[in-house]
């Protein structure tokens, strides 16, 4: 997507977040999507100790059987891989790639409810946590996309980061960012994230040479 069309969007937004109504997001029923031996299979192989080694050989088996059923592959990270569906491109779906991404899908259903209408709304995880179901927006792609909404990102970063602690923010993480439409922009992985405690933000690291404990403080960098 052009940067243009990434500005007119963040400034074509409607409402506010306060106006958004983030719970009335509906999707269709995962199980609409893929079959319970679908899942399973997908679960076989993100699990297997054979194919631990071998990420090519996981991808070619996942493309197996999310292809047939109407997806293709949009992005891949450390842990999972996301599908967007053909047919429906208001959705997509983050598959498990390892135990890590298993338990990925899990923790962003719930740290939604904390973020909430600044992340990507998670309609559905299975039970094994090896499928999320999640809404699809507009990804930063570049650095260059990124900066044309970098203010935008600022201010919510700063709404979120006075409470809570998140991993995988900033510019370093600008494929991160997306842009949801008629809204601004949002969050697209938020499996890491901690209550903020303000005592705990010193560091007890001990200096090897003067035996003394740092007790610095602990902040985000400027990026």
């Amino acid at each position: 997507m052009a940067n243009i069309d990434l500005v007119q969007l963040l400034y074509s937004s409607d409402k506010s977040p306060m106006e958004f109504s983030f719970d009335k997001l509906m999707a269709r029923p995962l199980l609409s999507l893929l079959t319970p031996q679908d899942i399973y299979q997908l679960n076989k192989i993100a699990t297997s100790l054979k194919l631990s080694s071998k990420p090519k050989e996981k991808y070619r088996l996942i493309d197996n059987i999310m292809v047939p059923r109407g997806f293709k592959k949009i992005a891949s990270g450390t842990n999972r891989i996301t599908y967007k569906y053909l047919n429906d491109m208001s959705i997509c779906v983050k598959i498990a790639l390892d135990k890590v991404g298993l338990n990925d899908n899990p923790r962003e259903y719930e740290n939604q409810f904390l973020l909430k209408p600044f992340v990507t709304k998670v309609f559905e995880v299975s039970p094994c946590g090896t499928v999320g179901l999640f809404e699809r927006v507009n990804p930063i792609t570049s650095i260059e996309e990124y900066m044309t909404v970098a203010d935008s990102v600022y201010s919510l970063l700063t709404t979120i980061l006075g409470k809570y602690v998140l991993d995988d923010v900033g510019t370093r993480f600008f494929q991160n960012i997306g842009v949801r439409n008629g809204f601004g922009v949002v969050l697209l992985d938020f499996p890491y994230v901690y209550e903020l405690d303000g005592d705990k933000l010193f560091c007890n690291k001990i200096d090897p040479v003067t035996g003394q404990r740092c007790g610095g403080e602990i902040d985000y960098d400027s990026g």
